[in-house]
């Protein structure tokens, strides 16, 4: 190993927990715009990693906080999206996968039930779907 490689192994992050840190940011008494600056320092797919740790009750106060943009950002990195769509909502998911790449869009509804996918697309605008 070469001194450069050496100095960049010692600078590399130890494999910390993303997903558990940005737990521990939704779930601290810190105020709405603290969470949010924290929140900024996290990959989507790192918060995408995180939601199997909150609760219904902090999933929706966390997409609240991040906004539909973000939230439509994060829900492309979610392996299973069908109980978080749910538990948004039909309208609040149509307006995220509005606001998602058509192609992450397309991934996301082909892994919901078609009835579920129906009700989503049917209160998405025309132009979206």
């Amino acid at each position: 190993m070469n001194e450069n490689e050496k100095e960049l192994t010692m600078e590399a992050p130890v494999h910390p927990d993303y997903a558990k840190a940005v737990a521990a940011v939704v779930h601290s008494k810190r105020t709405r715009d603290e969470k949010l600056e924290l929140l900024k320092d996290f990959h989507e797919s790192d918060i995408a990693d995180a939601l199997p740790l909150l609760t219904e009750s902090e999933r929706k106060t966390l997409f609240a906080l991040i906004g539909e943009e973000t939230a439509s950002e994060i829900m492309a990195y979610v392996e299973e999206p069908a109980q978080y769509l749910k538990e948004i909502g039909v309208d609040a998911a149509a307006d995220l996968l509005e606001n998602m790449d058509a192609d992450d869009a397309v991934d996301v509804l082909e892994n919901l039930d078609d009835e579920h996918r129906l009700a989503i697309l049917k209160e998405m605008d025309e132009e979206a779907r």
